[in-house]
């Protein structure tokens, strides 16, 4: 039978909180049982996940920093019909 960790210690491997790992589980993306109040991970699920998921989120472009739209000056409304 392959070894067992629990979410605690899936999240230490993972470098994640616990409840991020528990958010993966509920969602479907991490394979989990649960014996009794405790849930489970393989250590081949774990390093599965590593491999896919993380993978994944690292390739993703890094969100810009600061805000994305332009604040419109000049107060208030627009009228109709001025041209701009």
């Amino acid at each position: 039978m392959d070894e067992m960790v629990t979410t605690t210690e899936g999240a230490r491997l993972l470098h994640l909180t616990r409840r991020g790992v528990q958010s993966a589980v509920v969602r479907g993306r991490l394979h989990a049982e649960k014996h009794g109040k405790r849930w489970y991970i393989s250590a081949k699920e774990v390093e599965r996940y590593r491999v896919f998921h993380l993978h994944e989120q690292a390739s993703i472009a890094p969100m810009p920093v600061g805000p994305t739209h332009r604040k419109r000056r000049g107060g208030g409304r627009r009228k109709r019909g001025d041209g701009s």
